[in-house]
């Protein structure tokens, strides 16, 4: 029998010492997520010093080597969450011109998926986009949610819990999504 089930989580967290931001949350380069689910896909959350979604290389580099929290447009669309939150200690950016299109894609069972007694999941399945509503598959895509949020911690005298989008940047979602940008 095939059960189908949910991507589970996956979280990282950087953890500020007492009142100050010194937390780092550093991603090696080309790292990528997955949280595909057959039912619905998982849910992603990300929390950094500051954090910078988008731009190019060496504004991901120069935020990289300050401790910052560097994120590519890629690293939030893909990988089948059905959820993403991305949070910042201090302030979040969004760079300009990054186009922020998360979607929440399904493994889709193969027609040999129930004969198959284990195994790598990618022998029996393909992560694809399915529609939000379909009569003529079992499952059905969720659409994604993404919440992006500026928490500032409340430290005194400096300029923190800022969400900037900068100009041309975007983010577009399928219809029956939740977007929630915060700033504190």
């Amino acid at each position: 029998k095939v059960t189908a089930g949910d991507g589970g989580a996956i979280a990282f967290r950087a953890t500020p010492l007492l009142d100050s931001l010194d937390a780092h949350l550093k991603l090696g380069q080309n790292i990528s997520f997955l949280g595909y689910g057959v039912k619905k896909g998982g849910s992603l959350s990300l929390t950094g010093r500051h954090v910078r979604i988008g731009g190019d290389a060496a504004s991901a580099q120069a935020a990289q080597a300050q401790g910052d929290l560097a994120l590519t447009a890629d690293q939030l669309a893909s990988g089948g969450f059905a959820s993403r939150s991305v949070t910042a200690l201090g302030n979040l950016t969004v760079a300009q011109g990054t186009q922020l299109t998360p979607t929440a894609e399904n493994w889709l069972l193969s027609d040999t998926a129930s004969q198959q007694a284990s195994g790598r999941m990618g022998r029996v399945a393909t992560p694809t986009l399915l529609p939000l509503a379909s009569t003529q598959l079992p499952t059905r895509s969720t659409a994604a949610s993404l919440s992006l949020r500026a928490s500032g911690l409340g430290l005194p005298g400096e300029q923190l819990g800022v969400l900037t989008v900068e100009r041309g940047a975007s983010i577009q979602m399928d219809t029956g999504a939740n977007v929630t940008l915060a700033a504190d």
